[in-house]
Parts: structure tokens; C-alpha cells; sequence
């Protein structure tokens, strides 16, 4: 952490110069996407209702989602079956 800290010296020191005023980049960032004082927080990445991503994957999905419902009671037989012939073939020897 000591080394991290000493890494950011010198960015800290270029910013300074330029800006005349002390500017931590990875503080600005931290601030920034967890607080509204900033103009950022929640309001960047949404603030929908829960169905609303369902309803926008069906959305985008439209024939891929069907088919991905189906095919996972067919893909977790197969693995049950594989599961079964692999207990058979163990307790055969």
C-alpha cells in the first residue's frame, strides 16, 4: 500500500502543477461514481424496476431466450445421466 501511495506522488505532483490545485485522480473517481454532490452516483447506471431488465432481455433476446429456458432441463438431464453412467462405471470396479 506504502508503494501504491508513493506511485501516485508524482501524478499528484504533475496534476498540481498544471491545475494549481491538489487533484487525486483515484479520490475523484471514488467520489464521483458513489456520490450525487459530484453529478454522479446511482443515476449512471440506472434506476429501473427489477422487471424492467427481464422485460429488455426479452427484448433483445427475443428468439435466443426461449430456446436458452428450454435447453436447461435437457442440459441438466444429460448431466444427470452422465452423472448415473460415471456412479455405474466407479462402482463396477
Amino acid at each position: 500500500m506504502l508503494i501504491r501511495s508513493m506511485e501516485q506522488l508524482p501524478c499528484i505532483a504533475v496534476d498540481y502543477l498544471y491545475y494549481n490545485k491538489l487533484v487525486v485522480p483515484l479520490l475523484n473517481i471514488v467520489l464521483y461514481n458513489s456520490t450525487t454532490q459530484h453529478g454522479g452516483g446511482a443515476q449512471l447506471y440506472g434506476e429501473e424496476p427489477w422487471w424492467f431488465y427481464l422485460l429488455n432481455l426479452a427484448l433483445n433476446f427475443n428468439v435466443a431466450l426461449p430456446l436458452a429456458i428450454v435447453s436447461v432441463p435437457v442440459r441438466r438431464r444429460r448431466a444427470m445421466m452422465a452423472l448415473g453412467e460415471l456412479a455405474l462405471v466407479c462402482s463396477s470396479e
